[in-house]
């Protein structure tokens, strides 16, 4: 028994001298990450924008949309399995992630922006806005797809479930983002009207060549048709006029705010 225990003793102090030490992290220098932040907003064409980049040869995507990498609050040490989901690509000016749920009310225990500064610097950053009546309605339907609600062809709640308000008040969460990067590059969802002139505007203020064919252009992602397709729903849900009056009353100071800001008329955004 007793020669059981020194050679019990003995592999022990072996397996201890021999045991393979955790990888080091890598190091900053061999790290990707991007240099291009499509932060928001929700259901305002960013999917679209994120798939039309992925077209260019000046863009370099990540392996998934919508990493959400900068809500978590500790993102700086997490930042080996971020640089992960980015591939270098030398040709590539841009590496760039989409992440819609990054524009949100900051407040001090979810700082986005200042996460994002921390970690990148000074990325440049694109925010497209949608009128924030159409965008609640938008996100009231994706709840209903995801079951977060009952179905109802009338859509009469304006509540603060999930965030749906706080999201479309934009002038608040605006004004905080331009506090850190003060050069955002500011688009609307109506802007997709016309796909090739926004496509243009975007390259042009990011300084590249636009090199996306413009009949590549014409595609629809997340569309009300598509959502309804596979659902046996009778028919699309939709506000009430009720609700989208109360909606509109909500977003009025904001949507006036929002205008100064980002130096658009938004007045149609208020005339339903």
């Amino acid at each position: 028994m007793a020669g059981d225990n020194v050679l019990n003793s003995l592999l022990s102090r072996f397996r201890r001298r021999t045991s393979v030490p955790p990888a080091p992290a890598a190091p900053a220098e061999a790290r990707v990450l991007p240099n291009l932040i499509i932060a928001g907003t929700q259901e305002s064409g960013t999917t679209w924008l994120h798939h039309t980049l992925k077209m260019s040869a000046h863009f370099q995507p990540p392996d998934n949309k919508e990493l959400d990498f900068f809500l978590g609050r500790d993102c700086a040490e997490r930042l080996d399995a971020y640089s992960a989901h980015f591939e270098a690509n030398a040709e590539a000016r841009y590496t760039y992630e989409s992440s819609p749920n990054y524009y949100r009310p900051v407040i001090e225990s979810e700082d986005v922006p200042s996460r994002i500064a921390s970690v990148l610097g000074e990325p440049e950053i694109i925010v497209l806005f949608r009128d924030p009546v159409e965008r609640y309605e938008s996100a009231f339907i994706h709840h209903m797809h995801a079951g977060r609600f009952p179905y109802s062809e009338t859509i009469d709640q304006v509540e603060d479930a999930h965030r749906m308000l706080q999201l479309g008040e934009y002038a608040r969460i605006t004004e905080r983002w331009l506090e850190r990067f003060p050069n955002i590059h500011f688009h609307l969802y109506d802007d997709l009207q016309d796909k090739p002139a926004l496509i243009d505007a975007v390259m042009n203020e990011l300084g590249v060549e636009n090199d996306i064919p413009v009949d590549e252009l014409e595609f629809e992602v997340n569309s009300a048709a598509m959502k309804q397709s596979g659902r046996k729903w009778e028919a699309m849900p939709a506000l009430s006029e009720s609700a989208r009056s109360r909606l509109i009353e909500h977003y009025a100071p904001e949507v006036e705010r929002l205008q100064a800001l980002i130096g658009r008329d938004l007045s149609h955004w208020l005339a339903h």
